[in-house]
């Protein structure tokens, strides 16, 4: 297993967490809401580690970390009020797996999966129907969008 099969590096991380004890912390209500704006506190990896808990801003940072050091190309998927880690399983970065950090402790891998999925679906959904629509993902408009030659 190398960074030739990203998806089979990507599976083990549930049962490692595990391992490590690591547990999701859920903070019911933020930390402070400034005019409706939803703040939580994060704390550093370290801190986290050495607590053995992670709240979906620090578990998608862990992991997107962790992916990344063993040579995966990762994302953060930030969502209203929550966040996703995204890995890329191919070098184009075509298929994407986005994962569910908050089920670190007491799910499978191919649960966070479809749940991350899943969410990241609805938040798609969500934002289209207010009118958010994607910038077309071809070479023209990659050059356009970002001026190179």
């Amino acid at each position: 297993m190398g960074a030739s099969d990203p998806e089979a590096l990507a599976h083990s991380w549930p049962t490692s967490a595990r391992r490590r004890g690591i547990r999701y912390s859920h903070l019911p209500t933020p930390s402070v809401e400034p005019n409706g704006v939803w703040v939580q506190n994060v704390r550093f990896i370290s801190e986290a580690l050495g607590g053995r808990q992670a709240n979906c801003v620090e578990g998608s940072c862990l992991l997107a970390s962790v992916f990344a050091k063993i040579g995966l190309e990762t994302s953060l998927v930030l969502l209203p009020g929550h966040m996703l880690v995204g890995v890329s399983l191919d070098p184009a970065g075509k298929r994407q797996l986005y994962l569910e950090t908050t089920m670190l402790e007491d799910s499978t891998f191919e649960e966070a999966a479809s749940v991350g999925e899943k969410e990241l679906a609805a938040a798609y959904e969500t934002a289209r129907k207010t009118g958010v629509m994607p910038i077309p993902d071809s070479d023209a408009a990659r050059q356009q969008f970002f001026q190179t030659k």
